[in-house]
Parts: C-alpha cells; sequence; structure tokens
C-alpha cells in the first residue's frame, strides 16, 4: 500500500503497474486520514476507557540485526578478535537501548548487518576505529 500523494504521480503508476503486472491501482484513500484512522484505532485497542473490538497489531522487526567486532591487526594470529553479537532478534520489540562490551584495546572493525530468513546477510554500515590504543593511554 501507497499513502500519500505520490500514488497520483503518472509515471510512479506507470513503474507500479510494469512492476505488479498491469494489476488495478487504487488512489482513493486519503493518506492523512489513513494515519489518523490507524492511530485511533490503535489508541482505542490499548486504553481501558474505551470497549473496541481488540484489534492484534505487531510493531517489530522480521530479521535479526546483528553487530561483529574484528580486529584490524592480522600480524599477531594469536591476538585475533573476531565475535558477532545479536542485537535485535528477529521479531521481538525492543524498546531498551543496546550497549555493546568487548575486551579488545586494539584497532577493530564493526560491522552492521541483519540476517534474513535463508540467512543472506545484508551489511546495513561498516566502521574501522582506528588509534584505539592511544584512546586508552590518555583515558
Amino acid at each position: 500500500m501507497c499513502i500519500g500523494g505520490g500514488i497520483r504521480i503518472p509515471k510512479v503508476q506507470e513503474n507500479l503497474k510494469a512492476y505488479l503486472k498491469n494489476l488495478n491501482l487504487s488512489a482513493n484513500l486519503n493518506g492523512d486520514e489513513a494515519f489518523a484512522w490507524g492511530a485511533s484505532v490503535i489508541a482505542a485497542n490499548v486504553s481501558h476507557y474505551f470497549k473496541v473490538k481488540p484489534i492484534y497489531t505487531y510493531c517489530g522487526y522480521p530479521y535479526r540485526i546483528m553487530a561483529n567486532v574484528m580486529s584490524l591487526d592480522h600480524s599477531n594470529l594469536s591476538d585475533l578478535y573476531d565475535k558477532s553479537i545479536n542485537i535485535i532478534e528477529p521479531l521481538k520489540i525492543s524498546s531498551r537501548v543496546k550497549s555493546i562490551k568487548f575486551p579488545y584495546t586494539r584497532d577493530f572493525q564493526i560491522s552492521l548487518y541483519e540476517v534474513r530468513k535463508n540467512n543472506e546477510t545484508f551489511l546495513y554500515a561498516q566502521y574501522n576505529i582506528y588509534n584505539v590504543s592511544e584512546f586508552f593511554v590518555i583515558h
């Protein structure tokens, strides 16, 4: 479902019809009203002041989000560090801040990625962190 005025643009309609194999597109739902209606239904559903038929909603992410921390210095094989950490479990709602602690004081690389159902990974971001040992000397 596309919400908003973008669906009314002829080129967007043309591309969607080509992608969806000429299915009929409907542009009769007002995006502002749809969001307001959805918010009011969810609010009434969780409120104790309204009696409504329960509507079950889901607010989560379908895939596992992971972080991988790996040493950048491969000169000393006995000091290699490579650890994967679950950040978000699939289909779980998490509202708390997640912190990652690891006992490594050398330069490292951290990668954030999702793992899909077929174990295919999708990389979100990758950062190389340098001068870590100098930071610990100063602090």
